[in-house]
């Protein structure tokens, strides 16, 4: 038995925005990565002191490629069937939501696929190479490699368009072993 995603009904955020909790079979929607990847700069806000939540990009494996394509076009299949309830508008065509539609695959300005998605501190596990707790890193290395597990958590609809939130739920880090140790 197949079993498929479900998007609640949007409720509106503090911030104006909304947002519908995303669940598969009725239990949260959790998937985790086979294969390492690598990470192709800092979580962008990993510096301000103030925040608990960070961005996470990674490099996309063509697993975690095949994996988000399929999340997000099961989203966007449900979100065309009821754009009225998802998007506000019952008079949205199929190519006007796909216009509207946010990817987490995406292409830096300078050619760098990524993958985005997001943790937040105190949510987030880490772990090193051998599967021990790690403290939160303070340094993300572009040449070590990662695998993580994460949460297809909501669906969030903005002004400016909609799309899904990633949130990890572990990382797990490998670094290559340091050469001044014996």
């Amino acid at each position: 038995m197949k079993m498929t995603m479900e998007i609640a009904t949007p409720l509106a955020t503090a911030k104006g925005a909304k947002r519908a909790v995303i669940t598969k079979g009725g239990e949260e929607y959790l998937w985790k990565t086979s294969e390492r990847t690598r990470t192709p700069w800092q979580p962008s806000n990993l510096t301000d002191p103030e925040s608990n939540i960070l961005d996470y990009c990674f490099t996309p494996t063509p697993e975690i490629a095949r994996f988000v394509a399929a999340v997000e076009e099961e989203a966007l299949a449900i979100v065309a069937k009821d754009p009225k309830t998802y998007l506000g508008s019952a008079r949205l065509s199929e190519e006007e939501i796909r216009a509207k539609f946010v990817s987490n695959l995406k292409t830096s300005a300078r050619g760098a696929a990524n993958f985005k998605t997001r943790g937040r501190f105190g949510h987030l596990r880490f772990w090193n190479a051998k599967g021990q707790p790690l403290k939160d890193p303070t340094v993300f290395a572009s040449d070590s490699q990662y695998q993580f597990a994460l949460k297809v958590s909501s669906l969030w609809v903005g002004e400016k368009g909609f799309g899904l939130a990633f949130d990890l739920q572990h990382l797990q880090i490998y670094q290559d072993e340091c050469p001044f140790k014996t």
